[in-house]
C-alpha cells in the first residue's frame, strides 16, 4: 500500500528515524572516506562489535549506554596501538578478527541473560531506527557536530597525514596528533551510532557511501560531495519505503546504498 511522504514523515517516529540516520549517514561517510583510503576498514566492523559489547554489558550491570560503549571502543583502540606497534608478528586486521569474535561472543552470553533475550541479540546487530527517541537525536547532533566542523576545518591536515605521513612531518605536522584525533572520531562514530541504530547499519555507512564516492569521483572533494549525494537519498527513500511495504527500515537503506553502489560499478564498466 503506497502513502504519501508528508504522512510517512507526520509521524515523530519517522522523523526521529529520518534525522539520526541522516546524521548517522553523514557523519559516518565523511569519516568513512579515511577509513576506506586507509584500508583499514575491517577495523570498522571491529570497533562496532566492541561497542555493541559495551552496551551488552550496560544493559546486564544497569549503567549509561553511551558512556560504557565508548569507554570499550577506546580502550580496544588504545589496546589495538599498543599491541601492534613496532614489528608486527600478527597482521593488525588478524588482532581485529580475534577481537571481533570475542566481543560478539560476550555480546551473546550477556544478551542471552537479559531479558529481552535472542529479541536484543537482534537489535545488537541490527538495531531499530524507529525507537530512536528526540533525546537521542540530540545527543548524536552534540557528538557529531564537532566531528564535522573538525573535518571541515582540517581536512589538509588529516589529509595530509592519511596518505603520506612522512611528508606530513617535513611539513611540520604533529602526525601523532592527528592520527589520535582521526581514531578519537572514528571511535566516536561508530560508538553512537551502533548505539542507536546496531552493527550492521553502522558499518554499512561508515564504509558503503565512501566506497561508492571514492569509485565515482576523481578527487577527493568530490568524494565526499558524491558520499553526501548517495546517503541523503539512500535514507529519505529507504525510510519512506520501509513506512510503505512495512519492512526494516535500516535493512531497506542498506538496499538503496547497495543499489547506488551497482550502478557507480556498471557505469565504469562502460
Amino acid at each position: 500500500m503506497w502513502h504519501s511522504f508528508s504522512e510517512a514523515f507526520s509521524f515523530p517516529f519517522m522523523r526521529n528515524a529520518l534525522f539520526a540516520s541522516l546524521l548517522i549517514g553523514i557523519t559516518s561517510s565523511i569519516v568513512g572516506i579515511y577509513v576506506v583510503l586507509r584500508r583499514i576498514a575491517f577495523l570498522g566492523i571491529g570497533l562496532a562489535q566492541v561497542s555493541s559489547l559495551g552496551i551488552a554489558l550496560a544493559t546486564y550491570l544497569g549503567l549509561n549506554k553511551d558512556i560504557l560503549s565508548l569507554t570499550m571502543v577506546f580502550l580496544c583502540l588504545v589496546f589495538l596501538i599498543m599491541a601492534t606497534r613496532g614489528k608486527e608478528r600478527v597482521p593488525r586486521e588478524a588482532l581485529i578478527g580475534v577481537i571481533y569474535s570475542f566481543a560478539l561472543a560476550l555480546s551473546l552470553l550477556l544478551l542471552s541473560k537479559s531479558a529481552k533475550g535472542e529479541a536484543g541479540v537482534m537489535e545488537s546487530l541490527f538495531g531499530n531506527l524507529l525507537a530512536i527517541h528526540q533525546e537521542d537525536v540530540r545527543n548524536l547532533l552534540i557528538a557529531f557536530l564537532p566531528i564535522l566542523v573538525l573535518y571541515l576545518l582540517f581536512s589538509k591536515e588529516i589529509t595530509a597525514t592519511s596518505f603520506d605521513a612522512e611528508t606530513a612531518r617535513a611539513m611540520g605536522l604533529n602526525t601523532q596528533l592527528w592520527n589520535f584525533l582521526f581514531y578519537l572520531t572514528v571511535g566516536v562514530v561508530i560508538a553512537f551510532a551502533t548505539r542507536l541504530s546496531g552493527v550492521f547499519f553502522s558499518f554499512s555507512m561508515l564504509v558503503i557511501p565512501p566506497f561508492i564516492a571514492l569509485l565515482a569521483s576523481r578527487s577527493l572533494r568530490m568524494a565526499f560531495v558524491l558520499s553526501l549525494l548517495v546517503v541523503i537519498p539512500s535514507v529519505v527513500i529507504g525510510l519512506y519505503l520501509s513506512y510503505a511495504w512495512d519492512f526494516p527500515p535500516s535493512g531497506m537503506i542498506v538496499v538503496f546504498l547497495f543499489l547506488f553502489l551497482s550502478l557507480t560499478s556498471m557505469r565504469r564498466g562502460h
